[in-house]
Order: structure tokens, then sequence, then C-alpha cells
């Protein structure tokens, strides 16, 4: 499966907050996941 920067992806791994949405913001040798409920709640 071929994974870009900005997919959405829902992990088994759940933030401290309680959400399992992450947003790839890295890709190379490992991955950078970014929290989207964190993120949704920034933009309020």
């Amino acid at each position: 499966m071929d994974y870009k920067i900005g997919d959405i992806v829902e992990l088994k791994k759940q933030h401290p907050c309680g959400s399992k949405t992450w947003e790839i913001i890295r890709i190379g040798v490992d991955f950078k996941f970014k929290c989207r409920r964190l993120q949704s709640s920034n933009n309020n």
C-alpha cells in the first residue's frame, strides 16, 4: 500500500486525547504522524 504526506490513517495506537485518527506528516525510514482531533480543535 502506498502512503503520501497528508493521508489520513486510523491506527491501533491512541493519542492521549483518545483519537485513533492520524495525519501522515513525514515519510522516510519511519513515519511521523499528527493527531487529527487536536488539529481540528486548534482551528476553532
